[in-house]
């Protein structure tokens, strides 16, 4: 082989490994790239997650500490209770309901699987509103009995209060501890 042929030869083989060298590395640092995005929207939707479960804890206790300050004069100050509270309570009441149904879209969105573990609190809070506007009717009739009955709703409140501090702890601490399947719903 001459030693032009042999030049170019050699020149056309380094062109070609220079271009596959090239390519691998663009093809790699698109990979980078792609990872880096991934992690990137990961880290996005685990902080929306967690936005949307606290806005909506928040919105669920709320609601607690209106029932649990109502309870709690019917409980220490009962000759104090007016029919003016129960207005004032249903009132604040009406507020949160619909803002805790918009949150719970949200999380719902997010995360299926919290929104399912999430909702039976939600349950709960209704049910307690319920024996709320149950007492109130009793109220009505016989004020003492009506305070009685709203003053049992104290310590359950304050246990379902509770309950629902350490459940949110273990979902928003599943996710802390970087289970994205917690964000992502799976």
């Amino acid at each position: 082989m001459n030693p032009e042929a042999a030049a170019i030869l050699g020149a056309t083989i380094a062109a070609i490994v220079a271009l596959f060298v090239a390519l691998l590395n663009s093809w790699r640092q698109s990979k980078l790239e792609h990872e880096k995005w991934l992690r990137a929207r990961e880290d996005e939707t685990d902080k929306e997650f967690r936005l949307a479960i606290a806005d909506l804890t928040k919105k669920i206790v709320q609601g607690t500490h209106q029932i649990i300050w109502l309870a709690w004069k019917a409980k220490n100050e009962p000759t104090n209770l007016k029919e003016e509270d129960f207005v004032m309570y249903d009132k604040q009441m009406a507020e949160i309901f619909p803002e805790i149904v918009g949150a719970r879209i949200m999380v719902a969105a997010l995360n299926q699987n919290v929104h399912s573990d999430i909702t039976p609190f939600v349950r709960r809070l209704y049910a307690l509103d319920e024996e709320v506007a149950k007492a109130r009717i009793l109220f009505r009739e016989t004020p003492e009995k009506g305070s009685e009955t709203l003053a049992a709703c104290y310590d359950k409140t304050i246990e379902f209060d509770g309950e629902l501090l350490m459940r949110v702890t273990d979902v928003v601490g599943l996710s802390r501890q970087g289970d994205s399947s917690v964000a992502s719903g799976t």
